[in-house]
């Protein structure tokens, strides 16, 4: 049906509307109820009156069928004849108001005509004017109807309910623009918050344990639903449905109240989130607090205060309890660095730290601490220092019986069967692990006195270096020795050494430093022994085991050294024994068969020395320079002596030779004295 939108003033009759179906049919309102006798119409100048005779409310003409275009209303006859033309003031029907004209109220007034009457599809504002209304399902009945034409709703029960809701609007509408305040800046302090992550790092400590489910829970799933509950309920704010409201506060208050207690529960574990709570928690606080000036709801908004407050200010003295600690988070657990452990002689490793499982202890590389006596936990897995001065007044190790790892004694430290840790008090130590592990005594200068048992098999690079005060070093009888590493003995204070025979490896160094050293005595010289007589691969030079590769080098040998003796080897290279000036006694083995050119070449305090019986040679240079040397004994092996063997040998003064003259040939260059002193 089409509407016509004029109603014209004191005109008895209202043409309402046509419709074609499929002649034209006009609807008319008669709101007096007077008795219409006839109606005119005009089509395009022509005047055709058509008869009626009606006092009903509603009247309706059917036009013949060769009408195809609408009339217009050209006049009423009642008791007299109206004509439309001399009433010019008219009422246009206005449409009906939608229900989002409403705003806020709408889903009170949807809910309020739902209530009352079981009313749907409300679409609408009712409205009523003098001669028509508007239903709430869009359509505009007349005043004449008591109901809606088009879906029966109740003229008088709509009238009931008023669309007026403006406080509970009001407030759902305050209590939005908070919502929406708190959603934009929650969502920028969470984004900071990542991107601080990213760039700076964890807040306080380092935490390498953030992908379980439990971190991306704090981290993503929990801020990310407060958001969506934030925004859920500025959704049913609008739709005004309390229930919904009431659920998501409770949840919103269960979230909040999540994240606070995290602290609590696991302060080192999830310290990463604590700039962003707290933050948050002053938001809330904030906008709590202008709530409670606007839109009210006071028990909610003094629990939510309450609850913000007490757990802030928790969070806060934890915060002062664990700050100072020097912590980093790992899958497995606390890695701490113990920075200070007070005045107190006995130092115990925890357990754990605020729930947290500490399995990794480290002791500050550039401290020295006091204790007296460290305990070892049953978690401690790893405990970490760079020397034992950094304990320097340490005098027990104790290890937790349920430790796996870790194991003490005597108050020494092991793990896996090597040494991890010697207290500084300790001055005498014995040894019969398979092996002094690398540092093991590094630094350790009150230690005097080492003996190692025959199990020993290897000593690890610097196992003792800088044990400046180590004096003797004693080895079992059955030693079982096989190596000895880099620097083993580097700085300490030995003065007599004897390298076992069943060693088969000495590494660089092992005596660099050891400047008290007067007597040592090995199986062999350089890195191994050898068996052939190719100088430039070989490694048999004396200074090797002080620290150099290079055989001038000779300042590497302390001045301390008188005597040495090697007991375990067929021959001796070139330069050997080069320029080694303060030795005065060297000792070689019987079963030696060959000495290289230069082998003591400026070993100038060297008073006597015999030749083992089995060399056949005295090489070129071979004792040039040894100023000192006064006797030197010649087997019978030794046939031929070279040029400048003796050169410079000024203090020589006694020859013996054990065998025939006749059969000894002495080149005289450089070897003349000696000539002299055999004729």
């Amino acid at each position: 049906m089409h509407y016509t939108k004029r109603i014209y003033k004191n005109f008895p009759l209202h043409f309402a509307g046509y419709e074609q179906e499929p002649n034209f049919v006009l609807y008319f309102i008669n709101f007096n109820q007077e008795n219409i006798k006839e109606i005119t119409l005009e089509f395009f100048g022509k005047k055709q009156t058509y008869p009626i005779n009606s006092s009903e409310s509603k009247i309706t003409l059917v036009l013949d069928e060769d009408v195809n275009y609408i009339p217009k209303l050209f006049s009423v006859t009642t008791d007299k004849v109206y004509y439309l033309k001399d009433y010019p003031d008219y009422d246009t029907v206005t449409s009906p108001k939608a229900i989002y004209s409403l705003g806020p109220e709408k889903e009170l007034y949807r809910r309020e005509l739902k209530k009352k009457f079981n009313y749907n599809n409300v679409k609408c504002v009712y409205e009523e004017n003098a001669k028509y209304w508007h239903c709430v399902c869009g359509h505009t009945n007349f005043s004449i109807d008591d109901k809606c034409e088009v879906c029966g709703k109740e003229k008088s029960k709509l009238a009931e309910v008023h669309p007026s809701y403006a406080s509970q609007a009001a407030t759902r509408h305050q209590e939005n623009q908070i919502l929406s305040l708190f959603l934009a800046l929650y969502i920028s302090l969470y984004l900071i918050d990542i991107f601080v992550q990213m760039f700076t790092g964890d807040f306080l400590f380092t935490n390498y344990d953030k992908n379980t489910l439990f971190a991306v829970t704090n981290r993503f799933i929990v801020p990310v639903l407060i958001i969506a509950v934030i925004a859920l309920k500025m959704v049913f704010n609008n739709k005004h449905i309390k229930v919904a409201t009431d659920i998501l506060k409770i949840l919103f208050f269960l979230l909040v109240l999540y994240l606070n207690i995290l602290p609590i529960i696991s302060f080192i574990g999830t310290a990463y989130n604590l700039t962003f709570l707290w933050s948050v928690d002053i938001l809330i606080a904030i906008l709590v607090i202008r709530s409670l000036v606007t839109v009210g709801q006071k028990v909610y908004n003094f629990s939510l205060l309450g609850t913000i407050i007490v757990f802030f200010f928790t969070s806060i003295f934890l915060y002062g309890v664990y700050k100072d600690l020097k912590i980093t988070i790992h899958p497995e657990g606390v890695s701490l660095t113990v920075q200070e452990e007070g005045n107190q002689k006995k130092y115990e490793i925890p357990e754990t730290l605020n729930n947290m499982k500490v399995f990794s202890v480290i002791f500050s590389y550039n401290k020295e601490y006091e204790m007296e006596e460290l305990v070892i936990s049953n978690n401690a897995s790893i405990v970490a220092f760079t020397s034992t001065a950094t304990f320097k007044n340490l005098k027990a190790v104790e290890v937790k019986e349920n430790n796996k790892v870790y194991y003490a004694n005597n108050n020494v430290l092991y793990k896996d069967e090597k040494i991890i840790l010697v207290p500084l008090a300790i001055t005498e130590v014995t040894l019969n692990s398979d092996v002094v592990n690398a540092k093991a005594f590094y630094n350790h200068y009150n230690l005097k006195t080492v003996t190692i048992l025959e199990n020993v098999k290897v000593i690890e690079k610097s196992a003792f270096a800088n044990a400046t005060n180590l004096e003797n070093i004693n080895f079992a009888p059955n030693s079982s020795l096989k190596t000895i590493e880099e620097y083993a003995f580097k700085n300490t204070g030995i003065k007599k050494i004897e390298i076992p025979i069943s060693v088969e490896n000495i590494e660089i160094g092992i005596l660099d430093g050891c400047n008290k050293l007067e007597s040592y005595k090995t199986p062999f010289i350089g890195k191994k022994r050898e068996s052939h007589d190719q100088f430039y691969s070989s490694s048999d030079i004396f200074v090797y085991h002080f620290g150099s590769v290079i055989h001038s080098q000779s300042e590497k040998i302390p001045q301390s050294l008188k005597h040495i003796e090697v007991y375990d080897i067929d021959r001796i290279h070139n330069t050997t024994f080069y320029n080694i000036k303060s030795v005065e006694t060297i000792v070689l083995p019987d079963e030696l068969l060959y000495m290289g050119k230069s082998s003591f070449y400026g070993c100038e305090s060297l008073l006597e020395f015999t030749i083992p019986n089995g060399v056949p040679d005295i090489k070129e240079e071979c004792f040039k320079y040894c100023s000192s040397l006064k006797t030197i004994v010649i087997p019978a092996s030794v046939i031929n002596i070279e040029k400048n063997a003796f050169q410079n040998c000024n203090e020589l003064t006694t020859v013996i030779y054990l065998g025939d003259k006749t059969n000894l040939t002495i080149d005289p260059i450089g070897n003349q004295k000696l000539i002299d002193l055999l004729n």
